[in-house]
């Protein structure tokens, strides 16, 4: 903090060179958003340095005007890294004020080499999930296990993660079934003993509901299965409960909103995010 309260007067206004200069309060806008919620300073960084660019780039030359644009739409530091990297490769080469060649060609060669990567590996969850005899059955559910591998690839971007990848994106790509079990499929008369059972992770009483049910409950629990034998035994047991807890509290998120849809409740916007982050 000490070093940005260097931009700043006596009277704590940001200081006029800098105010004249929209590259460094890009920077500055960039380098706020990369503090913590106590540090107000920051925050009052980012509401100024965003005014003022705000207020300039119509007046900027393209490619800086395109950078802060694509800087005031979603700043890079909350962006998804590697389709950062694809948007930001253009900008940065047409901008020949601060390109650097060598910087560009490396940047490239690792951006097309780690989609190699990245094919591969949507290929295999594809593979994994259309491969799958209980997903087939689920008619009524959205199968997205390419949408799944992207989020992983959001969370594990390092191209050391992979295992940590393909691992997440099994456990999204049957997660997404099961909200559509819930918001498309069941009534509320069943699918809150169906809830208790799966919370209970009880293979037998579950085959003991309707087909779509017992389906699903044999593609949730084979993954949690096939995930667990994936991870080092030392570590395994507790991972997966963890997983599980984790899959607890989205049945109870399910719960509540089927609750909410049936009694056609329209829930304010802070019930429906208490809910949404206990899940």
């Amino acid at each position: 903090m000490y070093v940005f309260e260097s931009f700043v007067d006596n009277q704590g206004n940001l200081k006029a060179p800098l105010c004249c200069d929209a590259r460094a309060l890009l920077a500055l806008y960039e380098a706020a958003h990369l503090g913590t919620p106590n540090e107000e300073f920051l925050t009052g960084a980012q509401k100024h340095t965003r005014n003022m660019l705000t207020s300039k780039v119509d007046n900027l030359e393209k490619p800086l005007a395109d950078k802060v644009w694509h800087s005031l739409q979603t700043p890079s530091f909350r962006r998804m890294k590697r389709l950062e990297a694809r948007l930001y490769i253009p900008l940065y080469e047409q901008d020949k004020e601060e390109c650097n060649e060598l910087v560009l060609e490396l940047a490239k060669l690792d951006f097309y080499l780690l989609q190699r990567i990245h094919r591969e590996e949507v290929k295999e969850i594809c593979e994994w999930y259309h491969g799958l005899e209980f997903p087939r059955k689920l008619f009524y559910a959205r199968h997205r296990p390419t949408e799944a591998y992207f989020w992983a690839l959001g969370l594990y971007y390092e191209p050391q993660y992979a295992k940590a990848r393909l691992l997440l994106a099994k456990f999204v790509a049957t997660i997404t079934p099961y909200d559509d079990t819930f918001d498309n499929y069941g009534v509320s008369e069943e699918l809150q003993p169906f809830a208790d059972v799966m919370k209970r992770w009880d293979m037998k009483e579950a085959e003991q509901f309707g087909e779509c049910y017992s389906d699903f409950a044999k593609f949730m629990f084979g993954t949690m299965t096939e995930i667990e034998n994936s991870l080092p035994e030392d570590i395994a047991r507790r991972n997966v409960n963890i997983i599980r807890d984790i899959i607890n509290k989205v049945c109870t998120g399910y719960v509540t909103e089927i609750g909410w849809r049936d009694s056609k409740y329209i829930p304010t916007l802070q019930e429906h995010l208490k809910t949404m982050i206990h899940v």
